[in-house]
């Protein structure tokens, strides 16, 4: 593959279209109009280091922020991001560039020092239409219990959800289903001791530890992430959550926060309101993901969702009991491949390029002796299957022997094969250079050939790396009901002082956003 030409620095989208990068070879810029984002999803596969976050996530939602409402008298669209990977860089920008934008941000994070807002995870049950089945499937889903969060038998999966489905009786029909807590959902679980469903009671026991989860709690309501009020005011809103720091209960969290969304948005429709257009990035989907996950987005279609999944590599989609990698193949019309690890990839990638021809020769020349004379010519075609294509095949021999004891035989074979156009090494050139990829579009029932694309900076490599070590907002006062050690809230404290104490640090964060906002424009 020839070397990629000189890139101008990309510009914003026009209004109605969002731009992933530049052509490798040509430089033209690859971008996607909006109405083809209506129904479908996109995914984006990418190990530590590709640029899959800096180069794929943020500029999307960057563009997402400039795009005005599809129509006049609307808001603009919501736009959510869980984040499972905890990328400091990628918050950071997007909380500015929600700013400059005119959108509301809020954010949850777990951690006791941040500024987070306070999230409801029972908000998204419909308290006019609430059954022992809906809160008990809600959490079974967003838990993940329809396989095993941790890859237990499914006897222990069953008696988990057993224990949902009885705590849950409790809370229906009550006036107020929305008033189910953490707590009172806790105690429940722990009262009917279902056996060997420890997990679930576990979980709720961390759970129920986090006063961000307890929206009783908020000083006002605008501290709280309301995912209704989100999707009609065309809010932005953060789920800072990474996985490695508290395995035992960032997925459930993180899993509530989907569902929420989803139900939420699926409620809206239930109730004769407009689909409203609603953004979802999630960064290491497969944490949240089960056996019902193809379900779950054919519905986020139909209820106005595009999902933006993003993980690293394929065998992250693979268990002992499922495998992800059809159903997010079947259900993602637009892949951006930043790394190929492994064979099946490479062949998934060569089976949607545009295939050629290719003749091959062989020929063999040898000498007999014997009492016999004569001649033969023959031709053989046909074609044979095996492998990823078809292989069509046409030989032809010929030879003759001279003389009573000696001869010699000569003969031709071709071999016609059909193979990808895609080699193996423009796949590992594009592979090796951090920040390209592989762009894959689909249209109707077929994926058009990939094209190997240079991902965009919309903030310079040296700044996005500066976010990365920034704090997130830092909370002063310690959160209600919690004991927060002093020196924890000393260090926060601490790191605010030193900011405004320190001019020169001021103007190098000043100059950051700055660069932020030449690089890109936004609506607002």
């Amino acid at each position: 593959m020839r070397d990629s030409v000189p890139l101008n620095q990309p510009t914003r989208a026009a209004a109605s279209q969002i731009v992933f990068g530049h052509d490798c070879i040509s430089g033209e810029p690859i971008a996607v109009d909006r109405p083809f984002f209506e129904n479908l999803h996109v995914h984006v596969r990418g190990s530590t280091g590709s640029g899959k976050t800096s180069q794929a996530i943020l500029p999307f939602v960057l563009q997402l922020l400039a795009l005005p409402p599809a129509k006049s008298n609307q808001r603009p669209d919501p736009i959510f991001i869980i984040d499972l990977a905890g990328d400091q860089a990628n918050f950071h920008a997007i909380r500015k560039a929600a700013r400059l934008a005119g959108r509301k941000f809020r954010f949850l994070s777990l951690d006791n020092g941040h500024d987070s807002d306070y999230f409801n995870p029972f908000q998204g049950l419909d308290p006019n239409r609430q059954t022992v089945l809906e809160l008990a499937n809600m959490l079974v889903e967003a838990f993940n219990l329809d396989y095993g969060m941790f890859y237990g038998a499914d006897y222990f999966a069953s008696q988990n959800t057993k224990a949902l489905v009885a705590a849950a009786k409790e809370f229906v029909g009550r006036p107020q289903p929305l008033s189910i807590s953490l707590d009172d959902f806790a105690d429940e679980l722990n009262r009917r001791k279902v056996p060997d469903a420890e997990q679930i009671r576990t979980t709720f026991l961390f759970l129920r530890q986090y006063s961000q989860l307890k929206p009783e709690l908020a000083p006002s309501a605008e501290e709280l992430i309301d995912i209704s009020r989100a999707i009609e005011e065309g809010e932005v809103i953060y789920f800072f959550l990474p996985a490695m720091s508290q395995q035992i209960t960032v997925r459930p969290v993180a899993g509530l926060a989907l569902y929420t969304i989803e139900k939420t948005a699926r409620r809206r429709k239930g109730q004769g309101q407009p689909v409203k257009k609603s953004w979802v990035i999630v960064d290491e989907f497969q944490e949240l993901s089960g056996k019902s996950f193809g379900s779950f987005l054919i519905m986020c279609r139909s209820v106005g969702l595009t999902l933006f999944l993003a993980n690293q590599h394929n065998s992250q989609l693979r268990t002992r009991d499922l495998d992800l990698q059809p159903i997010v193949s079947t259900n993602t019309r637009l892949k951006l491949y930043f790394t190929v690890d492994g064979k099946d990839e490479i062949e998934e990638l060569q089976q949607m390029a545009k295939t050629k021809r290719i003749l091959l020769k062989s020929t063999t020349d040898g000498t007999s002796s014997g009492t016999s004379s004569g001649g033969s010519f023959g031709t053989t075609a046909g074609e044979t299957y095996g492998g990823l294509y078809p292989t069509t095949h046409e030989s032809r021999a010929s030879g003759s022997n001279y003389g009573s004891f000696s001869g010699a035989n000569h003969s031709e074979t071709q071999t016609e094969h059909i193979v990808s156009e895609l080699e193996l090494n423009d796949i590992k050139e594009v592979d090796a250079k951090a920040g390209r990829f592989y762009f894959i579009q689909k249209s109707g029932d077929h994926f058009h050939s990939p094209t190997p694309v240079q991902g965009m900076h919309v903030i310079d490599e040296n700044a996005y790396e500066q976010l990365r070590s920034e704090p997130l907002p830092p909370r002063l006062t310690p959160l209600p009901n919690i004991d927060v050690p002093t020196t924890k809230a000393s260090k926060a404290a601490k790191v605010t002082r030193d900011l405004a104490a320190d001019p020169a640090r001021q103007r190098e964060l000043q100059t950051l956003w700055e660069s932020i906002d030449r690089r890109f424009e936004f609506n607002g």
